[in-house]
C-alpha cells in the first residue's frame, strides 16, 4: 500500500500515519501485512485507490479506479473521492469506460476515440458538488451524459 509515499520525503512516522489512515480508509485496516499478489481484485483495486490518494502530488491519475469493486463499495468509493476532492482539491484525471461514472464524478469529460487521434469533444459537466445526492434525472447530469454518449457514438464512426 505505501509504496510511492516513501519516496517523497516524508519523514518515517509521517510515511506510516499516512498508510495507516489510507489503508483505514479504503477498508484494508488489518490487511496491511499482507503481500499484493494474496488480496482480492477488489482489495487490490481498493490500495490501488488508497495509495493514490495518500501520495502528495499536484495531478492525480486514477485510471479505472472502481473496475474490480462491487456496486455498493463503489458507490462509497465515490464518496470518498468526492469528500476528499473537496478536501484536498487537486487536478485529478480519472480514466473510465463508465459514462454515468464519469459524468458523476468529473467537472469535464474528454471523449477520446477508439484509435488514435485528436479528441472527439470535452463536455462541461454542469452540476453542483457534491452529486452523490442529485437524482440521475437532474438536468446537467441528463445533459452530460447525452452529450458523451453521442461524442462517443461519433468517436465510433471513425473506424
Amino acid at each position: 500500500m505505501g509504496i510511492g509515499a516513501e519516496f517523497s520525503g516524508k519523514t518515517t512516522d509521517m510515511y506510516r500515519r499516512l498508510t495507516d489512515f489510507y489503508t483505514k480508509q479504503v477498508g484494508l485496516g488489518g490487511l496491511l501485512h499482507r503481500l499484493a499478489n494474496t488480496l482480492s481484485l477488489g482489495q487490490q483495486t481498493r490500495a490501488g485507490l488508497g495509495r493514490a490518494l495518500a501520495y502528495d502530488a499536484d495531478v492525480v491519475l486514477l485510471d479505472e479506479p472502481f473496475a474490480h469493486l462491487d456496486a455498493i463499495t463503489r458507490r462509497r468509493f465515490y464518496d470518498e473521492v468526492e469528500t476528499h476532492w473537496q478536501l484536498d482539491p487537486r487536478t485529478t484525471l480519472l480514466v473510465t469506460n463508465d459514462v454515468e461514472e464519469a459524468v458523476l464524478l468529473a467537472d469535464r469529460v474528454s471523449v477520446m476515440p477508439y484509435r488514435p487521434g485528436p479528441l472527439v469533444e470535452t463536455v462541461e459537466v454542469d452540476a453542483a458538488r457534491p452529486r452523490l445526492g442529485l437524482s440521475p434525472t437532474h438536468a446537467g447530469l441528463m445533459l452530460a451524459t447525452a452529450r458523451v454518449w453521442d461524442a462517443l457514438e461519433r468517436g465510433s464512426r471513425r473506424l
